[in-house]
């Protein structure tokens, strides 16, 4: 799974026991362990190899230190020792306990840092509970970076919002690299990350739960985003053997993608940007990688899990493979290059920032009048490593240089750097000085900051000063303000009037009422207020309670406040059909009771459009609801091979859970025979509970030997069940069905077979538009 290497080049790697690893972690099944590998005659292969420890929870991570082997072995971090010289650990000692231990996102990603301290990962939601010296706990549900003294004391959160935060490096300039998975949920494919972790950081995926950290403003972005890759161990390349262009590379292991990346970082701002090349790759579907190593001859250890971890991967079933992990070396063979001439040194600013962060890990507060300075310099990493370092090194008495600075423009990182400073420096009579500064900037930090612990001492007139600001950053963040405050509801009804007065509302006023919608719908005056408005035919832009619909469509049906099933049954009934449109998907989205009579009216308001009332159908027909003549005729219509696909199989959905009757079922499965996106199991589960007479069993049997044909698959069960639901004289005619269905299971075997050589190569786009549009993947299925 995971490895690292001693100071004589011995090999320590994790292994699985093969099982399930979420189960085994969920019960502390300790069927793991550690192999410790050595190449004693320096060939690069390893000959000797012996276990160094087993009874291990499954570890995901593990460093080298003085003589101990740290290791991950949830709930707990131990170190390992072999005090006998034994080659076997016989000393297990547990230096930190309380981490969660449910899937994945437990305890992994072990490595030291340059300031001697042991940095760890954690994924959400397993999450941590730790008891400090004071006795006060430090814990959170969000993945996170965490920090410890080598003995395990003094834990801190580095960074945290994180669904999987899996490995980091530290750069020569003293900046962390790590890799993430679901930084975000999918958006056109992408997912994964590469991430820039500062101190104090913020990043976007995991809701904050647990001990509260500092919030600087909007969540970090990404160094660099990627489809679901897995994006897995992590490796900055600081040999002399590779090529001068590879020096100074991170190596990702892409589990996913079968891959080992190289990642060319280059200086963007205060942060990065990176120029990727794949540096191992395979079409092999048993290649895994999980980690990459550096080994101290400059190879590169590339550790390779093999088909194993299926058990929660969504194509890890689609076949069966017994493929064991491995290690693998990749060495260059071109001509070495003398060792004095294969470092990159440091740039004048790369060096003095990692000379900054040095100075920030010292325990020395006179080293903030040389900082100060910095904030001002021309580079901008120095900016944030001295802003850094001030947030360690610097009181009181540098906030207001800080805050000079915060008034200029910078990136989002520097800006959090400044932030992050002022939150652990400033007091609180100094922030709430600067909420009158002329910076829009210092007036919107001072905000965020005194609107959370420690301070918590944000009044509502400081908010309603500048919620509706000019300056859009500082707007959007007294609008936050003013919804973290249900207490503050009268305050916030003049806001919500405001919103709901524009003519022509811009997207951000749209925004903002949704999210005050969503923050404040269990006030009775908001609630009644929204009622009001939803309801109005003159006096508020449609665009609104189409916004409003939206948002009430987030609310809890338990907890619907009163009023509000009214005004949803009188927007059902609007003139305006964009207001109509969205009730109709609100409702269906609430699946809410308690408005039939005007689902009714749009279902039968022939002046309507087929789509519109089709969406009141839907709500309308609940499990084995019987169909009026009407409705079914609508439906029936539907069907049309001239509609999309998407109206026909909204069609088939409401079809094919209502109550039909036998002779509309004979109807419906004529009217879908053919169509190559209806699965014969959809038109089974609409088989009337009374049975069939020999008219409709012949259509339907006619459709099911039509499906099989076309390679349609059914299972003996459902054959059996028709036999029950046709006459006795019809069930006579699925023995040829039942032989047709083991003749297409070959045919589909055949196929399958036929087809391996195609999962090699390919293009994408074409792919795409077939996906999307051709074979009409895309009206059931998206692409993530």
């Amino acid at each position: 799974m995971f490895a690292t290497l001693d100071e004589q080049r011995r090999l320590y790697v994790t292994e699985s026991s093969g099982q399930d690893l979420y189960a085994e972690l969920l019960n502390s099944t300790r069927g793991c362990r550690i192999r410790r590998m050595e190449d004693r005659d320096g060939d690069g292969r390893y000959e000797s190899s012996v276990v160094f420890a087993d009874g291990l929870v499954p570890s995901m991570g593990l460093a080298w230190r003085a003589g101990k082997l740290y290791v991950a072995d949830p709930p707990d971090l131990i170190t390992l020792e072999d005090t006998d010289g034994d080659g076997r650990a016989d000393k297990r000692t547990v230096i930190l306990t309380g981490f969660g231990h449910t899937d994945n996102g437990s305890l992994h990603g072990l490595i030291f840092g340059p300031d001697g301290l042991l940095y760890f990962t954690m994924g959400s939601p397993d999450g941590y509970r730790f008891k400090r010296k004071d006795g006060t706990l430090l814990e959170g549900r969000t993945g996170a970076l965490l920090r410890c003294q080598p003995d395990g004391s003094d834990v801190e959160v580095v960074a945290r919002g994180f669904e999987n935060l899996v490995e980091v490096v530290f750069l020569a300039s003293g900046e962390i690299i790590g890799t993430d998975n679901w930084f975000q949920l999918p958006a056109d494919g992408i997912r994964d990350a590469l991430v820039h972790l500062i101190d104090g950081g913020l990043y976007p995926y995991a809701a904050e739960a647990g001990t509260p950290q500092p919030v600087t403003g909007e969540r970090l972005p990404a160094l660099a985003l990627y489809p679901a890759v897995a994006l897995s161990g992590l490796e900055l390349y600081r040999g002399t053997s590779f090529p001068t262009e590879m020096r100074g590379s991170l190596f990702s292991a892409q589990h996913n993608t079968r891959k080992i990346v190289r990642h060319e970082l280059a200086r963007d701002g205060s942060t990065f940007r990176s120029t990727d090349n794949d540096f191992v790759w395979t079409d092999d579907p048993d290649f895994h990688p999980s980690d990459v190593l550096e080994d101290a001859d400059g190879s590169l250890l590339v550790v390779d899990t093999g088909s194993w971890y299926v058990h929660h991967c969504p194509t890890g079933r689609i076949r069966k493979s017994p493929a064991p992990g491995g290690i693998h070396r990749v060495r260059w063979q071109g001509k070495a290059t003398p060792k004095e001439l294969a470092a990159r040194p440091l740039g004048e600013a790369d060096s003095l920032a990692a000379e900054l962060r040095a100075l920030g890990r010292r325990d020395d507060k006179s080293t903030s009048p040389r900082l100060v300075p910095l904030l001002q310099h021309p580079a901008p990493q120095v900016q944030l490593a001295a802003a850094e370092a001030l947030a360690r090194r610097g009181s009181e008495a540098d906030v207001p240089a800080i805050l000079r600075r915060v008034a200029e423009p910078a990136d989002r990182f520097i800006e959090h750097g400044l932030v992050h400073a002022l939150y652990r420096l400033a007091s609180t009579d100094q922030l709430t000085t600067a909420l009158d500064h002329a910076s829009p900037r210092v007036q919107r930090a001072a905000l965020v900051l005194l609107d959370q612990p420690p301070r918590n001492s944000l009044s509502a007139d400081a908010v309603l000063k500048r919620v509706f600001a000019p300056d859009e950053p500082l707007r959007r963040a007294a609008q936050a303000s003013l919804r973290r405050h249900p207490a503050w509801v009268e305050q916030a009804m003049p806001v919500v009037e405001r919103l709901l007065s524009s003519i022509q509302p811009t997207p951000g006023e749209l925004e903002s009422l949704r999210e005050f919608v969503g923050a404040f719908a269990q006030q009775p005056a908001v609630a009644a207020l929204v009622g009001k408005a939803v309801t109005a035919e003159q006096g508020f832009a449609p665009a609104l309670r189409v916004t409003l619909l939206e948002a009430m469509a987030q609310t809890s049906r338990d907890k619907l406040p009163a009023g509000w099933r009214e005004a949803f049954s009188k927007a059902l009934g609007s003139a305006a059909m964009t207001v109509r449109a969205q009730a109709l998907r609100s409702v269906n989205a609430l699946r809410l009771d308690g408005v039939d009579d005007a689902l009714q009216s749009v279902a039968k308001d022939t002046s309507a459009s087929a789509p519109v009332r089709v969406q009141a159908l839907r709500a309308l027909t609940r499990p084995q609801s019987a169909l009026e003549a009407g409705a079914f005729a609508l439906l029936l219509g539907e069907l049309a091979p001239t509609n999309a696909a998407s109206r026909r199989l909204g069609a088939v959905e409401i079809l094919a859970t209502a109550r039909l009757t036998a002779g509309q079922f004979a109807q419906f499965v004529t009217s879908v025979a053919g169509d190559a996106m209806v699965s014969p199991t959809v038109v089974l589960g609409a088989v009337p509970a009374d049975g069939l007479g020999a008219g409709e069993s012949d259509v339907l049997l006619n459709f099911l030997r039509n499906s099989l044909q076309t390679g349609w698959q059914l299972t003996e069960a459902q054959l059996t069940a028709v036999g029950r639901a046709v006459p006795a004289e019809r069930a006579e005619q699925l023995q040829p069905l039942r032989q047709e269905l083991r003749r297409a299971l070959a045919r589909q075997g055949e196929q399958l077979v036929s087809m391996e050589p195609l999962l090699h190569g390919g293009q994408a786009e074409p792919g795409r538009a077939s996906f999307e549009t051709k074979a009409g993947c895309a009206n059931c299925h998206r692409v993530a």
